[in-house]
């Protein structure tokens, strides 16, 4: 994973597999559907609950909050359980974290030249994604020891790579 070759042929080779059309959509073997599903309904069911009972604050609210964390808590915990014992492998790398890290790299490069000139504030948006994508590259392949939860964790993933992004647009143009 340190070599040139990685980075220069394997890795791009990788990417174009799966974004390029000649791949059908990225599967995951540690996934499973119906408990997938299973566990999306009640986190849809428990968001909402907790919502409505927001709105009359008490302790009601309070409990709707912490049953939905415990809930969160023990889909974690079971999906870490059923991937334990599996290899991650590039076949099944998590794209959508690995470009979350990104985002976040160039994001942290530009807040931190954020006084700077220009010019210093893209070099060290360059910096901070030259670091986010070595993080990327870890989490997208190590983050298949969360199992099924690391599936969860896409939307949440893309929507913050998206929002990084903006951000970094706004921080450069300024």
């Amino acid at each position: 994973m340190l070599s040139a070759r990685f980075h220069l042929r394997f890795f791009p080779a990788l990417l174009k597999g799966r974004f390029g059309g000649n791949a059908a959509a990225p599967k995951t073997s540690f996934v499973a559907a119906g408990f997938l599903k299973g566990v999306q309904v009640l986190f849809i069911a428990i968001a909402a609950a907790s919502a409505g009972v927001s709105l009359h604050p008490g302790i009601a609210g309070w409990l709707m909050l912490f049953l939905a964390a415990a809930c969160v808590v023990y889909t974690l915990v079971i999906s870490v359980r059923e991937a334990r014992g599996t290899v991650p492998t590039y076949e099944n790398f998590l794209f959508p974290l690995f470009f979350m890290c990104l985002a976040l790299g160039l994001a942290a490069g530009a807040i931190a030249g954020l006084r700077e000139p220009a010019l210093v504030r893209i070099i060290y948006g360059c910096g901070g994604m030259a670091l986010g994508y070595g993080a990327g590259l870890l989490t997208g392949l190590h983050g298949q020891r969360l199992g099924f939860f690391a599936v969860l964790l896409y939307p949440f993933a893309l929507a913050s790579a998206a929002g990084m992004m903006l951000t970094v647009i706004l921080l450069l143009s300024t």
